[in-house]
């Protein structure tokens, strides 16, 4: 190859900027004309030294271009492989059935769609199995108690045995009078009642598993006051019908008065002309004691209590006695007592207990809350119960 030729050659693989072209060029330039370019001109040896310069140039920028695609390119696969690795373990935990059932002979089939694809990492996408991490308020937002118990409004006595016995005057018979002169003077005799209460468990349990005690650290806090809230509800409505069965059914109905108001005082003068003048207390329905608050003086005329009707400081009364709303009461229902006629008879008081013995084989744990109780209705003639709606 004559030397013009190979600068030529030199020139083309140059402008092609083909790395193995430059660099064959570069060698057989230098290793067949080493020895000339010694004696070449100054114009000869410029050129071939830019020329040279030209191909170092292009040999550097083609490796530049080349090691940047790579390691983007590289980059890619790592994150391909990394969004295939986070892929095929959410394929794997979604499809464990499918891959479990596998066997020798048995295959599965598997959906390509089923393959989760890369996306933005959202709170309402699927990146995250389970619960998110959350703040507990621990103490229970509690289903209310009755604002009023039957033992709220009576005394209670406590015995040592299981049986209560209470003595009970009757009528009796004979007067007294003035005496004639050389006769007998008036016979009076008098009847008695020995009346027998026997008291009883009034009881109710929670089973639970001491995992779940474990679990939920409210538990054992919350069941105290929870299971006390049913035991009143349990009782005031064992209390409340004993009390409706024994009281005097009221002889006033509503068609002969203006208002429940007037109804309601006329059974407290009930009581007092049966000389039963100590009524400390009247018991409604809660529906009609707040359906007492809207009386009318007459149709139009605004609102307002008939005589003797007061509201003060959150206290209803009628002639001085407090007026209860309840809901225990049944409907349309309420009762003017002197209360204290009515006992509580208490032989063991409420309690709670916590036992995992009974049910030890099953890791369960009892809590038992109960009392031994009656309800003792001493003087029945001194409890009237009367109903807002009844005619007749």
């Amino acid at each position: 190859m004559e030397f013009k030729d190979a600068l030529v050659a030199l020139e083309t693989s140059v402008k092609a900027d083909n790395k193995e072209m430059i660099a064959k060029s570069i060698e057989a330039l230098e290793g067949t004309f080493g020895e000339k370019l010694k004696d070449s001109s100054v114009e000869v040896k410029a050129l071939v030294a830019d020329l040279v310069k030209s191909a170092e140039e292009a040999l550097t920028t083609k490796f530049n271009d080349f090691s940047a695609k790579l390691n983007e390119k590289n980059a890619i696969k790592t994150k391909e492989a990394a969004g295939y690795t986070e892929n095929m373990k959410s394929f794997i935990e979604a499809n464990m059935e499918k891959i479990g059932a596998v066997t020798k002979g048995k295959s599965a089939n598997f959906d390509k769609t089923e393959m989760k694809a890369v996306a933005n990492m959202l709170v309402s996408g699927d990146h995250v199995t389970g619960d998110y991490i959350r703040d507990y308020n621990l103490n229970v937002v509690a289903q209310p108690g009755q604002s009023l118990n039957v033992s709220d409004l009576i005394p209670t006595v406590n015995i040592d045995g299981g049986t209560y016995t209470y003595i009970r005057e009757g009528v009796g018979e004979g007067t007294f009078a003035y005496q004639t002169e050389g006769s007998d003077k008036a016979l009076q005799d008098y009847d008695f009642s020995h009346i027998d209460v026997t008291t009883d468990f009034l009881a109710g349990r929670v089973v639970y598993s001491k995992k779940m005690r474990n679990n939920l650290q409210y538990l054992q806090s919350f069941l105290p006051e929870a299971m006390r809230k049913r035991y009143f509800i349990a009782e005031n409505a064992d209390f409340y019908t004993k009390i409706a069965t024994a009281a005097t059914v009221s002889t006033n109905f509503i068609a002969g008065f203006d208002n429940v108001a007037e109804l309601v005082k006329s059974d407290i003068a009930t009581l007092d002309v049966a000389n039963y003048t100590s009524a400390n207390g009247v018991v409604m329905n809660t529906a009609s004691w707040y359906g007492l608050l809207n009386t009318e003086k007459s149709t139009g005329a605004g609102y307002g209590l008939p005589l003797g009707w007061t509201y003060e400081n959150g206290v209803l009364r009628v002639l001085g006695i407090p007026v209860f709303k309840a809901n225990w009461v049944a409907a349309t229902k309420y009762l003017v007592a002197d209360w204290s006629m009515i006992d509580k008879v208490v032989t063991e008081g409420l309690s709670l207990e916590f036992s995992d013995q009974e049910r030890f084989s099953k890791n369960e744990i009892v809590a038992i809350m109960e009392a031994q109780v009656n309800i003792a209705i001493k003087q029945p003639a001194s409890l009237i119960i009367g109903d807002t709606d009844a005619t007749a």
